[in-house]
């Protein structure tokens, strides 16, 4: 009696070695020592590893009525589309697609970047390119997750799929700076599109530490940043990111415009603007005010200028001065990326360090050419002229 349990016990061990081998003879002769559990291992063995012929033995035994697994075919197509056998995955839709959940399984290929099997399934079972796997990712957001550009191109623009939040932040937060550029220059999306999160591209992005990611969204597609944002990057320790980030810093969301198109601040200055004096740290005073500012600082490790302000010698408020400087925003301006209301002796703006020193340092230096000097004038009455409009608005 041992030695035909021992017997069968090899017989089971040939059966399963049959089976990753795709040996139909040895895989007919031996399936009857499997047990139930090794002939479902041998379905999705099968499948998995391209062995047409063992499929058929299998889809045979189903129509004798021999039960091999309760959804088999469901089972198959998502092994063969898994590992991207498309010889299988087109059988099994030919012989059984109206029992099949070939969407699913076009995910599954996705998933994998077997783009033969993702287009096999959408032009010739119909398959839904927009379905979502169980981890709530379409086809797309897999292609993006894997920086798949052939993927991505072919749901795009042979699909008409629309390029989503999800997707656009995935391809951010995976280093696939590729895949972010596509989206945006040749699918036109809006790069501060938020997913049902809340979440946008740039700061899943400065999350997750891409570098060059941040850089693009927000130096050449200019993705909004938000002190949030510049904070977030501070209490990282993401020194890189935050140098890049300062510069671009909006006015806090929450306003509201006119129908004229002219900013109405919130009242509540303290939380829009407010830079607590923790972060900021003064290293050097000007007393020319060339950099831009009164001081040389460091806001959360960034270069910045610090204008004090000096209530005797202001007509207007410090609080009517934030609400002024906040809708300022001209590329021939400095930038004030916020208040700080440090006592009832010390209030001062956090403004944009200008790096390159004062006009008049220029215009006075007889090393800079005329046609320079006279390219900075020009400039600087741009930005005078933008000043006096809207100052007259206000």
């Amino acid at each position: 009696m041992g030695n035909i349990f021992r017997r069968e016990e090899y017989a089971r061990g040939d059966f399963v070695l049959a089976l990753v081998e795709g040996d139909l003879e040895k895989v007919q002769e031996l399936i009857q020592y499997a047990t139930q559990e090794e002939t479902k291992y041998g379905l999705h063995v099968a499948a998995r590893r391209g062995h047409l012929e063992l499929v058929r033995f299998y889809s045979e035994l189903c129509d004798a009525g021999v039960t091999v697994i309760g959804t088999w075919q469901d089972s198959a197509l998502s092994e063969a589309a898994t590992s991207g056998q498309v010889a299988v995955v087109q059988y099994l839709a030919e012989r059984c697609q109206a029992n099949l959940n070939v969407s699913k399984a076009l995910v599954e290929a996705a998933s994998r970047g077997h783009v033969d099997v993702v287009q096999y399934l959408a032009e010739r079972c119909g398959a839904d390119v927009n379905a979502k796997d169980d981890f709530e990712r379409t086809a797309l957001v897999w292609a993006a997750h894997r920086g798949d550009m052939r993927l991505a191109r072919y749901l795009v623009e042979q699909c008409a799929v629309n390029v989503s939040a999800n997707a656009l932040i995935e391809g951010a937060s995976s280093s696939n700076l590729n895949v972010v550029q596509y989206f945006v220059k040749q699918c036109g999306v809006d790069v501060n599109m938020e997913d049902e999160h809340g979440q946008t591209a740039v700061m899943v992005a400065i999350t997750n530490r891409e570098i060059d990611v941040v850089r693009y969204l927000v130096e050449e597609c200019s993705a909004d940043v938000n002190s949030t944002a510049v904070r977030f990057a501070a209490n990282r320790g993401y020194i890189d990111i935050q140098r890049i980030l300062t510069p671009f810093l909006l006015p806090e969301a929450g306003d509201t415009t006119t129908d004229g198109g002219d900013v109405v601040l919130s009242p509540d200055i303290s939380s829009r603007s407010s830079i607590p004096p923790s972060e900021m740290e003064l290293t050097l005073f000007h007393e020319n005010g060339s950099i831009g500012g009164d001081f040389l600082a460091k806001w959360l490790d960034a270069d910045v200028a610090v204008k004090l302000f000096i209530p005797d010698a202001s007509s207007t408020s410090f609080e009517d001065e934030v609400r002024l400087w906040q809708q300022l925003r001209h590329p021939n301006v400095l930038k004030m990326y916020g208040a700080c209301d440090a006592g009832p002796r010390l209030k001062f703006f956090v403004c944009e360090y200008a790096s390159n020193g004062s006009l008049l340092e220029h215009v006075n230096s007889s090393s800079v050419k005329k046609r320079t000097m006279w390219k900075y004038l020009y400039e600087a009455a741009l930005g005078l002229e933008f000043l006096h409009e809207r100052v007259e608005k206000v």
